[in-house]
């Protein structure tokens, strides 16, 4: 099977080295040379003779993930404009005696002038400041197609200061200091409150992660339609349908395109997992979101920009659940000392920041539990409303792992499972068994989303003798069948009905058996799906 993948060559980086730093522009289907790796410098100026050495040597750093620069930047206008300002370091710096380095910053804007900084190591005089700045005109900065580019003009003059490796090197200290802007936004993401955390992490998925990810998928080989036709989904979410509220399900787990796009991704390209995670963050769904980013990172070979966003993602909702879990910690520590009242502002004050909270809903019907019985009252009195807290704690999170009440043998069943997800990923020798058997369980609670995910993402990780790849393709297309996606399962030979009957029959008599008694599935057992030839 032919395999997509959002990684690209990128042509126009090296277009940029070889026109910026001396060479010439390539000729109309000439190819360009290879792209350097992601995080170097894009080139440098090629000696004048054979030996010697440039008193000012220019390089071109992104720091902008190099598949996004592709994605977001067109080379002509960003050479005429970059053009002239290396021209200016070198002419500037061009009688220098001293070792230094000079650094210009920019980011370019889709709807605004490039914001420019300059800075140097030692820092430069206020004339040499002065003197770079008439060259630079940021209203006259090319605009982006997609989301920001920075990048970063290094002039290393004689060599750089003593002990500089290089324009990338760590021990680079320019002055005033560059912040980059992933350094601006975690800087302030760190400062903020948890409303304010939960609307940065909404923005970013609408202004950053989404646009990036729809431009990747809608662009790559016309052979693989489902991603095209997934990327063009998430290209024409615009304002309106932000405002309105995303449907997630309906562009995910109900749309043919987003499980045809799964299919054709190359194994450890994260690209439709990410969309996924990124819709659910612009929705405010943060605890869906890390259901999904804590599997994908088990699946991601780190290679393209998806992995960049996946990264970024993590990072924020690391700062942002030390926030909320510190306050529903706080909250608990109150509760146990019999301070319901002001546990209960607490879980209030979170849900206020953020409605998504399975952990604090669940915690607040622990606290009315607790006045109940404080008052002498019946617990049920506290439970009387639990159908609702059980639909919110569950919307929030299908898989949360405890829950307050369980009535009759379904719900009993269901909550044996969640406590068993905690029981998973306490011996890494065996994470593939866990793996699956969480996609097990999360079939089994109809969390068919989650679980296809990961029933086909292992058919990469997994050989034949650890795990059948039959068994694990007939349960991703059972949980297809549930969400009533069935194109998937026609290409694929085997008795599909009579198998997804035999599931749902085995789930039947798992709850039957109860608690503590029911049997898992046994592999040799399942249907066996081959592919039509």
């Amino acid at each position: 099977m032919a395999h997509a993948s959002s990684r690209r060559l990128l042509p126009v980086v090296a277009v940029l080295a070889a026109v910026l730093l001396g060479g010439d522009e390539p000729q109309k289907g000439q190819a360009p040379g290879a792209a350097p790796k992601p995080g170097r410098p894009a080139g440098t100026t090629p000696a004048k003779k054979a030996g010697d050495k440039k008193k000012v040597e220019v390089s071109i750093v992104f720091l902008t993930e190099m598949n996004i620069v592709q994605l977001t930047v067109d080379v002509n206008p960003l050479v005429k404009w970059v053009r002239p300002v290396i021209a200016a370091v070198e002419k500037r710096f061009e009688d220098e005696t001293a070792r230094r380095i000079v650094v210009i910053q920019a980011t370019l804007h889709k709807d605004r002038p490039a914001d420019v900084k300059i800075a140097g190591q030692p820092a430069l005089s206020d004339t040499e400041a002065k003197d770079l700045r008439r060259v630079i005109d940021p209203a006259n900065a090319p605009g982006t197609k997609v989301v920001d580019c920075t990048f970063r003009v290094v002039a290393q003059i004689n060599g750089g200061p003593a002990g500089i490796a290089g324009p990338t090197d760590p021990n680079l200290r320019a002055v005033p200091p560059l912040e980059t802007p992933d350094e601006r936004r975690l800087a302030a993401f760190r400062a903020a409150k948890t409303a304010e955390k939960l609307e940065m992490l909404r923005r970013w998925a609408r202004s950053e992660a989404l646009p990036i990810l729809g431009a990747t998928a809608s662009g790559v080989d016309a052979r693989f339609e489902g991603v095209r036709d997934l990327g063009k989904t998430i290209v024409e979410l615009g304002p309106p349908e932000f405002k309105a509220g995303l449907d997630v399900p309906a562009l995910t787990d109900h749309n043919p395109a987003y499980w045809r796009a799964m299919v054709e991704l190359a194994p450890g390209e994260p690209l439709v997992p990410m969309i996924r995670i990124a819709l659910h963050a612009a929705k405010g769904e943060i605890d869906r979101a890390r259901r999904y980013a804590s599997v994908v990172s088990f699946f991601d070979a780190n290679r393209s920009a998806p992995s960049r966003l996946l990264g970024e993602f993590r990072e924020m909702m690391r700062l942002f659940y030390k926030d909320v879990e510190s306050r529903i910690s706080e909250g608990i520590a109150l509760n146990d000392k019999e301070k319901l009242d002001e546990a209960l502002a607490i879980y209030e004050g979170v849900l206020r920041d953020y409605p998504g909270s399975a952990w604090a809903r669940y915690e607040r019907v622990q606290t009315w539990i607790a006045m109940a019985r404080k008052e002498g009252k019946p617990v049920e009195d506290a439970l009387h409303d639990w159908p609702t807290a059980r639909a919110a704690i569950l919307g929030a999170d299908p898989l949360y792992e405890t829950l307050a009440q369980a009535q009759g043998p379904e719900e009993t069943y269901g909550l044996v499972l969640r406590m068993e997800i905690r029981t998973l990923f306490k011996d890494r020798t065996k994470t593939v068994q866990d793996v699956i058997r969480y996609a097990d369980i999360a079939r089994d609670l109809k969390d068919y989303g989650f679980a296809a995910f990961i029933y086909w993402n292992m058919l990469s990780r997994v050989k034949d003798e650890q795990f059948n790849h039959r068994v694990l393709v007939e349960r991703f297309l059972f949980c297809l069948d549930e969400l009533g996606v069935k194109s998937i399962q026609e290409n694929l030979q085997g008795d599909h009905a009579a198998a997804f009957a035999r599931m749902r029959e085995e789930r039947r008599k798992r709850i039957e058996a109860g608690p503590g008694k029911a049997m898992k599935e046994k592999p040799a057992k399942a249907e066996q799906a081959q592919p039509k030839r």
